[in-house]
């Protein structure tokens, strides 16, 4: 990577995870859990089942404010211990000090996970007390490199996803074909209901956008200009798979306008009921 894309990504990834982006962040994802969009805490108003956005460092430093309630955050890994517990912090380069993460979900990750890589993860905080959690989740957690955590916050990861910036996914698509990811930007047009282009702030001026296709409507209405975050599969753009969706009936000047825009290009296929 040469030095111009290494600090166009930190640029990005500072405008990504600033708390103002974050406050007014629209996740689209969840509408499928029946959330309400527009607030830090987005999944219930104040009962125990709400998630919440937070970074890492927040929930390091205030862990009785956090410990049993679910929360989303993204940071990079720092550091593999098993194929079932990693650590991660907050992105930048005073990312803060690192939080346990155990993935309960049955299904794994179905990438390697790297020092560096970006994630999104969604759990529950808890009191890390090795002995119980490993009893409840059937995974290992004796040894040494647990002993620092102990008495300390651990995410019990429910989802994770990979979480890169827009840049690195249209750049080397092949890369995250086949993958779920998370990506954040701004909503840049509105073809339909559908159907959007999502935005990121390149360093030096400019945008990346990338194509989202929903493969059904969100239930919580985006505007143009609006803060989203957006999970889904990355996907070579098929102008058949979309036009299969009844999505382009009768718009011939869309169609013609998105095979020229997004051919041999990726589409990001997102989750939302």
């Amino acid at each position: 990577m040469s030095t111009y894309e290494e600090r166009e990504l930190h640029y990005e990834e500072s405008q990504r995870r600033s708390k103002g982006f974050w406050d007014f962040l629209v996740i689209l994802a969840l509408v499928v859990m029946g959330g309400v969009a527009g607030s830090r805490n987005l999944l219930g108003w104040g009962n125990e089942s709400a998630v919440s956005i937070a970074n890492t460092s927040e929930i390091v430093e205030n862990a009785r404010d956090y410990v049993g309630r679910n929360v989303i955050v993204r940071g990079r890994v720092t550091e593999q211990i098993s194929p079932k517990s990693f650590t991660i912090s907050d992105e930048g380069l005073f990312g803060g000090e690192p939080i346990l993460v155990v993935n309960a979900n049955s299904q794994p990750l179905n990438v390697s996970i790297n020092r560096n890589t970006t994630l999104q993860i969604t759990g529950e905080v808890r009191n890390f007390q090795p002995s119980q959690m490993q009893r409840e989740l059937n995974i290992d957690l004796q040894g040494k490199p647990y002993r620092s955590y102990v008495s300390k916050p651990v995410i019990v990861a429910s989802d994770m996803a990979l979480s890169p910036e827009i840049s690195q996914v249209t750049r080397n698509p092949k890369e995250y074909y086949a993958k779920r990811v998370a990506i954040t930007g701004s909503v840049e047009s509105i073809y339909n209901p559908r159907l959007l282009k999502v935005s990121q702030k390149k360093w030096l001026g400019g945008t990346e956008d990338v194509l989202v296709f929903f493969k059904n409507t969100p239930r919580v209405a985006v505007n143009s200009g609006q803060k989203v975050a957006v999970i889904g599969e990355v996907r070579p753009f098929n102008i058949t798979e979309i036009e299969g969706n009844d999505l382009l009936s009768g718009n011939t000047n869309l169609k013609a306008q998105l095979q020229q825009d997004y051919k041999d290009k990726p589409v990001v296929f997102a989750e939302a009921e």
